[in-house]
């Protein structure tokens, strides 16, 4: 049985079902949602392998300060994060250009300048696609026909 989900109903069942890490997810961090579309970058995210999931769940796990926790959630979206477009560097007012690391995760060099709370909403995107975290579900009557 082949199943099509609409981008909305993908989104509401993250955490719930597995998510293949060698597929990917276009997502836009919902504080560009004030941003014109036309402005707004999209980051192509796969999800977290086990040992990359395992190794998150056991540091979010401890206490750490607060500039661990940020390299931590860097580190990780930086790793799962297999491309971007539209991603502009406002000083310089230019379209930053994806590179990978040879790892195939993006450049450390230009990944830190992502601020934190971009970096924040992504993470939070990973680790409901690598089933860390979950939202409830409320699917409306016409996501649950597309089912």
């Amino acid at each position: 049985m082949e199943f099509k989900f609409t981008a909305a109903t993908k989104a509401k069942l993250l955490g719930k079902f597995p998510f293949s890490v060698k597929s990917s997810i276009d997502f836009t961090p919902p504080m560009y949602d004030d941003v014109p579309e036309e402005l707004r970058p999209v980051y192509k995210l796969r999800s977290m392998n086990k040992g990359e999931a395992d190794c998150v769940s056991r540091a979010l796990g401890k206490k750490t300060d607060n500039q661990d926790l940020a390299d931590l959630m860097r580190e990780a979206v930086r790793k799962c994060c297999i491309g971007w477009s539209n991603l502009i560097d406002l000083g310089a007012e230019e379209l930053i250009e994806y590179h990978q690391d040879d790892k195939g995760g993006a450049s450390k060099e230009l990944f830190n300048s992502v601020p934190l709370v971009a970096i924040t909403e992504l993470f939070t995107h990973l680790t409901k696609m690598s089933g860390l975290a979950s939202d409830p579900v409320t699917l409306t009557e016409e996501e649950k026909a597309g089912l």
